[in-house]
């Protein structure tokens, strides 16, 4: 078995529900990226075409095969194939429950190229002049908000504005690697629940937005933010 670990037991599965025999066994110690990279062979697609989930969990390159649940020593694994950004965006974060609105932007110059059925209204919002906190006025444009807040960390003259909501960060991480990570919250959390997660490869970002009125941060944040990081994994395989 050596550093390999244990062979595992598995059902591996399309989401058509066929299933996809692999050569060679899995094994405890093989991660999710290197199971990945083996089906998108055997399939003949890009990896970054290639989503893998356990459950509803889309599962993180780094993870090892041996921390996912099995029952009756059986580890169940669904294999997902997209082409299309849109369709993975609503597939893999919207549909599960976890974001009322994902979508893409350049970090050249914050704007959306790719989003969730309804995304493009949820995560950003025209140009328009809004009231900067000492009463002025300042003409906002989103995409320019967001570019900035992953930049620099904080929030722009006149406020951080996403989807003609105005929120405040709560945590800006240089050092998620391979990631830089933004958690914010609305300015009205206590009354909305509306938050957004988003991850920047360095080329573009992943946008989340999510609404949980009534919940607490620390519930919610640690799995919003892996599934976050989870799908910019499969950006990164793809070169965005």
């Amino acid at each position: 078995m050596g550093d390999a670990g244990k062979e595992m037991k598995m059902a591996i599965t399309l989401v058509s529900g066929a299933e996809i025999p692999l050569p060679s066994p899995v094994f405890e110690n093989e991660t999710v990226q290197q199971l990945r990279l083996r089906l998108s062979n055997e399939l003949k697609v890009p990896s970054g075409q290639v989503a893998l989930l356990c459950g509803f969990e889309l599962l993180r390159d780094a993870q090892k095969m041996g921390s996912l649940p099995c029952e009756s020593g059986m580890c169940e694994v669904t294999v997902m194939v997209s082409k299309k950004w849109d369709d993975k965006l609503q597939e893999l974060l919207v549909d599960p429950g976890r974001f009322t609105a994902a979508g893409l932007a350049s970090m050249a110059d914050g704007a959306l190229f790719n989003w969730s059925k309804g995304g493009d209204r949820l995560l950003q919002g025209p140009e328009v002049k809004r009231t900067s906190d000492d009463g002025s006025g300042v003409l906002v444009k989103e995409a320019d908000c967001l570019k900035f807040v992953m930049e620099n960390g904080s929030s722009p003259e006149g406020g951080l504005w996403i989807g003609g909501s105005k929120f405040r960060v709560l945590r800006h991480d240089r050092e998620d690697e391979p990631f830089t990570t933004l958690l914010a919250i609305s300015t009205s959390w206590h009354l909305d629940g509306l938050g957004m997660v988003a991850i920047s490869t360095g080329s573009n970002v992943l946008l989340c937005r999510f609404e949980r009125p009534g919940e607490m941060l620390a519930g919610i944040l640690g799995p919003l933010r892996k599934a976050a990081a989870a799908f910019g994994d499969l950006m990164c395989a793809e070169g965005m």
